[in-house]
């Protein structure tokens, strides 16, 4: 083609670096790009996305970073694959700090990442402990991921005994349109209780429904256990109350701990009324 005289289009030019990366050529893609210079042929975003990946994948990062610096001089906007690619392998690298920096770079100039960049660099991000990099991704306007990824954050929250900052991250998976499950409300119903909070933890019981999430045998168990230990026993039996309503059964042993706790309570009438309701079960 070229001997005839013909010079390839970028649409060519791109099929065949397509081709080159997709075998792992590092250099003969390098060379495909050099050629497209040299011929006045504008690489554009679907240029740079396969020999960016191509070089990540070869663990060259320096240079696929540095055709970043090259995208944005010539007024390219990177897309999300290219976004991707240097965020996983960065994140692969435990550089997840650089990655930070890339996604905030090409999303200034217009990129908008993928839901999965933002799923493998925020869970990086916790896994380290970095909670306040953790937090400002969570907020920025473009963050977007499953139930699968916010559960695991508010777990490793949790697990750092934050959480408020757990309840943040509800809040936000709730204003983002993903609807939290029962395991994500319980990470942090047992983190309060275990700082002693009983209270604060019925509050966002309280609030389950309201974001979607109906509570489940799981939670009621949890929650009436921990309320007749901090002796709240009036609470406990409303807890009660609201699992059976809702239809769920409850267990031998939290039947035992609520009639203890509100027989030390003096709580006479409830318990006449649960042992009325429990036979009503029965």
């Amino acid at each position: 083609m070229v001997n005839a005289g013909f010079i390839p289009g970028l649409q060519t030019y791109n099929v065949l670096m397509d081709c080159v990366c997709g075998a792992d050529s590092v250099e003969s893609a390098l060379e495909i790009y050099h050629k497209m210079k040299r011929k006045k042929r504008q690489p554009d975003a679907n240029t740079y996305a396969p020999l960016i990946q191509c070089l990540c994948r070869a663990r060259r990062v320096d240079e696929a970073k540095e055709f970043l610096d090259v995208m944005e001089a010539d007024n390219v906007v990177p897309n999300g694959a290219i976004c991707h690619a240097l965020v996983e392998v960065l994140c692969k690298q435990g550089e997840v700090d650089e990655a930070c920096s890339v996604l905030d770079n090409v999303v200034e100039v217009g990129c908008q990442p993928l839901g999965e960049t933002f799923k493998i660099l925020v869970e990086e991000l916790y896994l380290r402990k970095k909670w306040e990099a953790a937090s400002k991704l969570l907020r920025s306007p473009g963050f977007v991921a499953d139930a699968a990824t916010y559960s695991l954050c508010v777990a490793e929250i949790c697990k750092a005994g934050k959480p408020d900052e757990a309840v943040e991250v509800i809040e936000q998976m709730v204003l983002k349109g993903v609807r939290p499950d029962e395991g994500t409300y319980v990470a942090v119903l047992r983190s309060l209780c275990g700082l002693d909070r009983v209270e604060s933890a019925i509050a966002e019981f309280e609030k389950m429904a309201s974001r979607g999430c109906a509570p489940g045998l799981v939670t009621y168990t949890l929650l009436i256990g921990e309320a007749c230990s901090a002796d709240m026993a009036d609470e406990a039996f409303r807890i009660f109350e609201a699992m059976v309503a809702a239809g769920f059964t409850p267990q031998a042993q939290t039947m035992r701990t609520l009639s203890s706790c509100l027989r030390d309570a003096g709580y006479q009438d409830l318990l006449v009324r649960q042992r009325i309701m429990t036979m009503a079960i029965s």
